[in-house]
């Protein structure tokens, strides 16, 4: 199991990332519609399919080891509006798009300080 994680835009470098292991559990649901009846009963109706979910903390630093991305080469992948490669901590590949918004945290005054982690809240989207 790594300690990192791979997100890349298909045809693109593959970047690892940081990311601490237990927080990227995904979470499954199902398209589902449901509604309470006159009589007092629920009716619930199902769609195909289902959505993957993963929410989690991704760490970079400004000056990165190598085979690392930096937080510039992050938000290009975070901004991108289509879908991405997501490899997992068990090497899994997995194509999911950046849903929601995208948090930003840093542990310094100073984004470009070369020795400052800045951290991502993330969430990303599998159709399965």
């Amino acid at each position: 199991m790594n300690d990192y994680i791979l997100l890349y835009i298909s045809g693109d470098t593959p970047l690892k990332y940081r990311t601490p292991v237990n927080g990227w559990k995904p979470v499954m649901t199902k398209p589902a519609s449901t509604r309470l009846t006159l009589l007092g009963s629920m009716e619930a109706t199902y769609g195909r399919g289902g959505l993957k979910i993963w929410m989690g903390r991704i760490r970079c630093r400004v000056s990165p080891e190598t085979g690392f991305g930096s937080p510039d080469d992050l938000e290009a992948v975070l901004m991108h509006r289509g879908s991405v490669v997501f490899v997992d901590h068990n090497n899994v590949s997995h194509t999911v798009h950046i849903t929601g918004g995208v948090e930003e945290h840093t542990f310094t005054p100073g984004r470009y300080n070369a020795n400052n982690p800045v951290d991502y809240n993330v969430q990303m989207t599998e159709a399965i």
